[in-house]
Formats: structure tokens, C-alpha cells, sequence
């Protein structure tokens, strides 16, 4: 049998919350949860099943959910295994580049990443072919949050800080002449 994939499209604020209305058995979900939902799982479905089921596990019940205490973030095994498969489409040598972006941040910098390593174009439709990158308000970014996250969380207290030494060399020599990325520095 062949699979059939199916697309389904980020969801917005109100699909969010209608989304997770049904999921906590009640008219309407709490505000502070919506805001959690939206920024921990951009409207993706998946991890927003997700992630309510850990907010639940955690409380005890979907109903402790509605006056619960939010946690600071979520991110499940399964979340994990979603993107670690999606960040494994992506071939060594192009992956060393992405961590490196990841570092950078969210919002891909393509001035310094052309600075770190050569075939920039080539890497950035490999990782959009991956579902990894992806144009947003015609900039590069990474699709997800989570897949940055993930990169970060692979590395090394050590091999963090010789990223960012190297990132943070490349951004001083990139915008030598102009006004420094001040804020992307001190990061």
C-alpha cells in the first residue's frame, strides 16, 4: 500500500482555540493557555495534542489543566523524535551549517552565513526541501522553533561555546565597517 500524506496547514489563534476547547471538554480555553499553545507549538497539530497531553499528565487530568501552573516549555519524546527525523534529511556536511545558523538564531542571517561556508543557496533549498527552512515574510528562518531548539539542545556546553565564538567572529568581520549586530553579539 502506498502512503497517502496529508498537509495540514498550521493553525491560527482561533483554530487553536477552538482545538483546544474540544480537547478540555469546555466552551472555551483559558487565555494564558492559548498563548502557551500558540507559542510553544506555532499552530502546529501535532504538537499541540502534544503538548496538551503533557500539560495534563503533568496536572493530573485535562480538567487540572484549565487553573493549572504552565511550565516554562514542553517538549515531548514524541515532539523530539519529529524533529530529529526531520533534522536527519539533512546531510552532515549541510547540518554542521545548520547548527551554526541555529546558533545565529531563528531568523537566518544570510549575509554571515555566506561568510561561514560556501553553497549557501544549494543548503538553504536542501533544508527547505527537508521542511526545515522555510521563507517567512520573505526572509529564511527555520520552519519551527522547536527544530532550533532541537539543533541547540545536541550540542555540548563546550561545542556551544565554540559556535558562538565562531558565529560571534564572523558577525564581528561581516559588519566590520557598518554598525555592529550589537544585539546579536552580546547574544
Amino acid at each position: 500500500a502506498v502512503a497517502q500524506v496529508l498537509l495540514v496547514p498550521r493553525l491560527g489563534q482561533s483554530d487553536i482555540a477552538r482545538l483546544s476547547a474540544a480537547i478540555l471538554g469546555a466552551e472555551k480555553a483559558p487565555s494564558g493557555l492559548l498563548d502557551f499553545l500558540t507559542e510553544q507549538t506555532e499552530g502546529n497539530t501535532f504538537f499541540i495534542v502534544e503538548v496538551m497531553r503533557a500539560i495534563a499528565e503533568e496536572a493530573g487530568s485535562l480538567d487540572a489543566i484549565r487553573g493549572g501552573k504552565l511550565p516554562q516549555g514542553v517538549l515531548t519524546g514524541s515532539m523530539r523524535a519529529v524533529l530529529q527525523r526531520r533534522i536527519g534529511r539533512i546531510a552532515e556536511p549541510a547540518r554542521a551549517l545548520l547548527t551554526l545558523a541555529a546558533i545565529a538564531g531563528r531568523q537566518l542571517d544570510l549575509t554571515l552565513l555566506r561568510a561561514l561556508a560556501a553553497q549557501t543557496e544549494e543548503w538553504l533549498h536542501q533544508c527547505a526541501a527537508a521542511g526545515v527552512l522555510e521563507v517567512h515574510d520573505q526572509k529564511w528562518r527555520f520552519a519551527h522553533d522547536k527544530l532550533r531548539e532541537q539543533l541547540l539542545s545536541e550540542l555540548s556546553p563546550q561545542r556551544r561555546r565554540e559556535l558562538h565564538c565562531r558565529v560571534g567572529t564572523a558577525l564581528e568581520s561581516v559588519y566590520s565597517g557598518l554598525a555592529a549586530p550589537t544585539a546579536e553579539l552580546a547574544y
